[in-house]
């Protein structure tokens, strides 16, 4: 059983998590904090169905689909975050281009970063946004929640990938 402390559980808290995104992982830029960060990778399957079986003999994948959600603080225009303006807001599809141009922005890479450990929690490729909200209520900051549909999905470095899926 773990020990509960401030100083490692701050990626819980949301203290030290930023989602960032660029090119690659070599020339990423904050995007902003995070203070909820979701990605789901859902595996699509086909069940072998016979005759003569109640259950199926086999499942086979024929199929994979990345979602990705995160809530994020909308700083003041200007205000620099690890000496990026990029914001949350950018992540707003631009929905005159997407209508009159049929363009839709692509973001070849996104990640979840830890900055206190300094690792990479998880990323994915091919993002596109489906999705974007921003909301504000009192004497609260403004929040944009944005939802995006990729195509990869890695662990960071950091978390080593069990040995669960190989099949002998």
């Amino acid at each position: 059983m773990s020990d509960y402390n401030l100083q490692g559980d701050r990626l819980i808290q949301g203290k030290d998590c930023f989602v960032r995104a660029g090119t690659s992982p070599t020339d990423v830029k904050v995007i902003g904090w995070v203070s909820e960060y979701t990605i789901r990778v859902q595996v699509q399957t086909q069940k072998a169905e016979t005759l003569g079986h109640l259950l199926p003999v086999s499942i086979d994948p024929t199929g994979v689909s990345v979602s990705t959600s995160f809530k994020s603080f909308v700083p003041k225009k200007g205000v620099e975050i690890d000496s990026t303006d990029w914001s949350a807001k950018n992540f707003a599809p631009p929905v005159d281009e997407i209508v009159d141009g049929e363009k839709v922005g692509k973001i070849p890479y996104l990640e979840l970063y830890d900055k206190k450990n300094k690792c990479v929690v998880s990323s994915t490729t091919w993002a596109i946004a489906t999705g974007y909200t921003e909301t504000s209520s009192g004497k609260n900051y403004i929040t944009a929640d944005c939802s995006l549909e990729s195509i990869g999905f890695k662990h960071g470095s950091d978390w080593s990938v069990a040995e669960i899926y190989s099949v002998k």
